[in-house]
């Protein structure tokens, strides 16, 4: 059985539970300075309860809400390259208008426009937190 868990953007002891608790851990990152800062934090407190279990928290990282037409993305993918803790998913989900139509309509974007870029995108990331899932599961 699987249970997905959507915690806060903050530490606290109850996330912090939910992430040892974790089989799979994403989260979402956009390209801006502060996420950047953000991460080295998450960083820290990953190393912090990764001792207090004796083993690593593993994330994957989901680069969300990029500009689409923006194509350097080097100084993060730096930063992830150097952190063992964090590996970047395949998958993005770049800025697009249809998921605040979607949003608007109170529908998921795969349900409002499925075969739209957004959609087909989600669709992609589905298909891979799908085969992670599997490969968890089948050891």
């Amino acid at each position: 059985r699987i249970s997905i868990i959507d915690v806060g953007g903050f530490d606290s002891s109850m996330n912090r539970i939910a992430m040892i608790m974790a089989d799979l851990i994403i989260t979402p990152v956009s390209d801006s300075s502060t996420e950047l800062l953000g991460l080295m934090k998450f960083e820290k407190i990953l190393k912090e309860m990764s001792e207090v279990i004796e083993e690593d928290i593993s994330v994957k990282i989901l680069l969300n809400n990029i500009n689409p037409q923006k194509k350097n993305l080097n100084d993060l993918k730096k930063f992830l390259k150097k952190t063992p803790l964090f590996s970047l998913l395949k998958s993005t989900t770049p800025t697009r208008a249809a998921y605040d139509k979607a949003l608007g309509k109170g529908l998921g974007i795969l349900e409002y426009k499925p075969d739209s870029k957004a959609g087909l995108e989600m669709q992609e990331l589905v298909n891979e937190i799908e085969v992670i899932i599997k490969d968890k599961i089948n050891g």
